[in-house]
């Protein structure tokens, strides 16, 4: 549903897309569900192997976060697995974004930090528990919708196609329009 939920922002609706069959299948599309199942076991294992210590384990944490919401930009708009795992991709996405993607980023660390601090939360109480796995589950739909508002904001530089509902620039296209036609008659 995430990635149904960046696609959808990106393609510049306003509003969360409401789930139905496609968004919320988990053997629909098999491609995305391997996409995010790689990126969280990659988290899980580097956050709990006793192989990996000190400063590669935050060396590797750092770098599957800086690729992720690249990587899940990808997999969104084109349903691709190679395409969102390739890394010419996403330094293609990374340097299209620019400061923005610096942005993105450190809004992936934080919504990190809150997912660390939420588990460990989770095991004081079992009702704390049920409520860190909410706040998880919108906190991770936070990320997919920071990374939709991002590649929205860059749509004319990856030719994204505009939503039914961006009335605003319809209607100053509408006006902009009206204008040429009245100057065209002087």
């Amino acid at each position: 549903y995430g990635y149904a939920v960046l696609r959808h922002i990106a393609s510049g609706w306003q509003k969360f897309p409401p789930p139905d069959i496609e968004s919320t299948n988990p053997v629909g599309d098999f491609a995305v569900i391997l996409h995010s199942a790689l990126f969280a076991l990659s988290l899980y294992f580097l956050a709990t192997t006793p192989f990996i210590q000190g400063p590669m384990r935050w060396a590797l944490l750092f770098v599957v976060l800086a690729i992720f919401p690249a990587s899940a930009a990808i997999m969104a708009m084109t349903r691709n697995a190679g395409a969102a795992l390739n890394p010419f991709g996403i330094a293609s996405i990374v340097r299209d974004l620019g400061a923005d993607y610096g942005k993105l980023f450190g809004v992936s660390l934080l919504l990190g930090a809150l997912l660390v601090i939420a588990g460990r939360l989770a095991r004081t109480s079992w009702l704390l528990s049920v409520l860190a796995d909410m706040f998880s589950v919108w906190t991770v739909l936070a990320l997919f919708l920071a990374t939709g508002a991002t590649l929205r904001a860059h749509r004319h530089d990856f030719d994204l196609l505009e939503a039914l509902d961006d009335a605003d620039e319809r209607e100053t296209r509408h006006r902009q329009a009206e204008w040429q036609k009245t100057l065209d008659r002087a």
